[in-house]
């Protein structure tokens, strides 16, 4: 405070303190100002180095992303032909199978018919012949019918002999009507 004078109207010391705080605070000031600005420099050089390599990173997994889209586009479109080429090889091994069956079925219908019908012959031949013996029976028997009544004499032995007869004659027309009835049958 030696240096320091004071003017008897003023009271403010000369040199004036304020002007110096001020340009000490002004030059503290642009000293933090400056160091502000290089750490916000290099913080912004930091920030667009690490963006830059998020923005490296996020690009690198759309091309990932985007290299499994085809890989499974690929495997989808092989998929749909594999499955369309054993669709195709499907229906045409069951379409031989098929056909195969039919000929298969067509023999053995055509070999069922022909022992049918040889069946069929073999049995008119045996019913031609048992109705011919039942008929030449039955003429006989008619023969003898005529004869008993012609020969009536009342009795009643002769009369359950006749009964007995006609009850015989009529079991083999049942007979005779049944067998016709079972060819007939057998044809249908």
């Amino acid at each position: 405070m030696a240096d320091e004078v004071l003017h008897p109207s003023v009271s403010t010391p000369v040199p004036d303190p304020t002007v110096l705080t001020t340009e000490a605070l002004q030059r503290e000031i642009k000293g933090v100002r400056e160091l502000l600005e290089m750490r916000v420099n290099s913080l912004q050089h930091l920030m667009d180095s690490q963006s830059a390599n998020r923005v490296e990173l996020v690009n690198e997994k759309f091309r990932k992303v985007s290299q499994e889209f085809e890989l499974v586009e690929r495997q989808r479109v092989e998929q749909k032909t594999d499955t369309k080429s054993a669709v195709d090889a499907a229906l045409i091994a069951q379409k031989e199978a098929v056909k195969e069956q039919t000929i298969a079925q067509g023999t053995a219908i055509a070999k069922s018919e022909a022992g049918t019908a040889e069946q069929l012959k073999a049995l008119r031949s045996e019913f031609t012949t048992s109705i011919f013996g039942v008929s030449s029976s039955l003429g006989d028997l008619k023969d003898r019918i005529v004869a008993i009544e012609s020969m009536r004499l009342g009795s009643k032995e002769n009369q359950a002999a006749v009964y007995a007869i006609i009850g015989l004659l009529a079991t083999l027309i049942i007979v005779t009507v049944t067998v016709v009835g079972f060819v007939i049958a057998l044809n249908n």
